[in-house]
């Protein structure tokens, strides 16, 4: 076992794997942007969602802080290191609430790919090129059900990380914003993953499906920048009216980004009630 202080936050975590994680973590070289997220729209007694927990060290800095944490994951590999971690923080045990489940558009099956293996954080429903060939049948379910089944009252922050899923999911979720109160969400996007998924689509090949995806990279080709821009659009058009939308600080014009090369380069975005 070992204990890390995280911007003054204790929590304990079996390091026997994954240890130059863990040492990224304890150094706060690891996600820090995310960590301070948490510590400034989160107190006692708020309500957290983890979409994408993995090992869970973010829905145990946010139980440390007080807040009622769910912590959802389609990974059954992560969720076991996951709970490995939570019986060594026995204390935070009443603040967390795991959930074993793939959080999609739909209330049906899906297929849950490994990018390298499962349990490594990259795990995702999205099928990308580069995934290989596992792969695991998990439940679907809606957010708009899970908020009901969990009678949520009220929703103060929701962190999402999902692998390219966000864009199916957040184009669902927000027909019902106005109905959680538009809670404060904290969303990383992986554009890429939806090149890597366009090219699975059209060039079932993996082989020269990289090839392609390589010479691209190499000549500075923007593949389906319009098809990408097509994803973020109607979500960051349905979010602006509600929420100031900024970027490691700082306040985006979010159609003057879509705009700029900017867009196709995974990004954290910050959705701030206004």
């Amino acid at each position: 076992m070992r204990k890390l202080s995280i911007l003054g936050i204790n929590i304990n975590v079996d390091d026997s794997e994954n240890t130059i994680f863990w040492d990224y973590v304890a150094a706060e070289k690891w996600e820090k942007e995310t960590f301070q997220v948490l510590k400034k729209y989160l107190k006692e007694g708020d309500v957290f969602i983890d979409i994408g927990t993995w090992v869970g060290v973010f829905s145990f800095y946010a139980a440390q802080i007080g807040a009622t944490c769910h912590a959802i994951d389609a990974d059954k590999w992560a969720l076991a290191a996951f709970e490995k971690n939570l019986r060594l923080n026995p204390f935070l045990a009443d603040k967390i609430q795991v959930h074993h489940f793939a959080l999609n558009a739909t209330n049906s099956p899906v297929s849950l790919y490994a990018r390298e293996t499962f349990g490594a954080s990259s795990s995702s429903i999205l099928h990308r090129l580069r995934d290989n060939l596992k792969q695991d049948a998990i439940q679907g379910q809606t957010f708009a059900d899970f908020y009901q089944q969990q009678a949520l009252q009220h929703i103060h922050l929701i962190k999402m990380d999902i692998e390219g899923a966000e864009f199916m999911l957040l184009a669902k979720m927000a027909e019902d914003l106005p109905r959680y109160d538009f809670p404060t969400l904290y969303v990383e996007f992986h554009p890429s993953y939806l090149i890597e998924a366009e090219m699975q689509r059209l060039m079932p090949l993996v082989f020269l499906g990289k090839i392609c995806l390589k010479l691209c990279k190499i000549f500075d080709i923007p593949l389906f920048r319009q098809k990408i821009a097509a994803q973020y659009r109607p979500i960051l058009a349905t979010f602006a009216p509600h929420y100031e939308i900024s970027c490691q600080g700082k306040v985006l014009d979010w159609q003057q980004w879509l705009a700029s090369p900017a867009f196709m380069q995974p990004c954290t975005l910050l959705f701030a009630k206004k």
